[in-house]
């Protein structure tokens, strides 16, 4: 995939009012349709995404419980629904599990992507050509990345405030207002401005955090014990001390973090040692 394609995957676009004066529209949802392969229509993808005090929810139509992604603040939120897939875990090694249910992943980016100072910091070029999408007058604006070779060329409207999808397009600071369309990838096809209900930026309660359902589950704990005993090297030792602590049961995981280090073959990372002595007042 191209550099900038990862870039523009990040921006979730937002549009606006019509054709006047009125102030840009700061609450309501688009549809965006994405272009299938070499433009096949029959491949494309479209999405429903609301948008609220700078926080998206995008959706996939038809929904076929499809995942659908969470932007709140600077935290990247996808929320799987009722999905069975084989899980990986880590305590110092992989650990397969199968999990099923509600659950969501996040990934939050950090002060530099926040911030836009990343390696390839975009250069946003506005022209005067102007057309209409969506009912809405839009500039080219013209992006490209330096120290690379990708040029992108986006159409924007300043009748909508822009949204970001994701903390990496803040390095899109530059350009003043809501992408419409992003050439050969994506462009929106209504915009609806309508007030949206703060719920819908929120976790559910029945989904779970994904790390919480793998390492709390008994299928996990059957997994480290049966390698314990098979085979009791720091490694094993040293998962089976962070499989308790991680459930709160300290008194086990001080128990299997002193037989690792009595072992010695397995270097205990010096962050779960310090939470260890904190814990014990060591």
């Amino acid at each position: 995939m191209k550099f900038r394609q990862f870039y523009s995957a990040a921006l979730v676009v937002i549009s606006g009012c019509l054709m006047h004066n009125d102030p840009a529209i700061k609450e309501g949802y688009i549809i965006k349709k994405i272009m299938g392969p070499n433009g096949n229509d029959s491949l494309s993808i479209t999405q429903k995404i609301y948008f609220k005090n700078g926080n998206t929810r995008t959706e996939f139509l038809p929904s076929n419980n499809n995942p659908v992604v969470l932007n709140i603040g600077k935290d990247m939120i996808t929320l799987m629904n009722d999905t069975e897939r084989q899980l990986e875990y880590f305590y110092g090694g992989f650990i397969p599990v199968k999990a099923k249910g509600k659950y969501y992943t996040k990934d939050t980016q950090d002060k530099d992507d926040m911030t836009g100072n990343f390696l390839y910091r975009p250069n946003v070029t506005y022209t005067n050509e102007k057309k209409i999408i969506a009912g809405y007058e839009c500039k080219k604006v013209i992006v490209d990345f330096a120290g690379s070779y990708d040029t992108t060329v986006f159409w924007v409207t300043d009748k909508i405030v822009p949204i970001n999808s994701s903390g990496i397009s803040r390095g899109f600071d530059k350009i003043n207002g809501a992408i419409l369309e992003e050439e050969n990838s994506y462009s929106v096809t209504a915009v609806f401005a309508v007030p949206v209900a703060d719920s819908l930026f929120k976790i559910p309660k029945e989904y779970v955090d994904e790390n919480r359902i793998s390492k709390n589950t008994d299928a996990v704990f059957a997994y480290l014990m049966k390698s314990y005993q098979e085979q009791p090297t720091g490694l094993n030792t040293y998962q089976l001390s962070q499989y308790y602590w991680d459930k709160g049961d300290y008194v086990n995981a001080k128990h299997f973090y002193d037989l690792c280090k009595t072992m010695g073959d397995f270097p205990i990372p010096e962050p779960y040692t310090n939470e260890m002595k904190g814990k014990f007042k060591q």
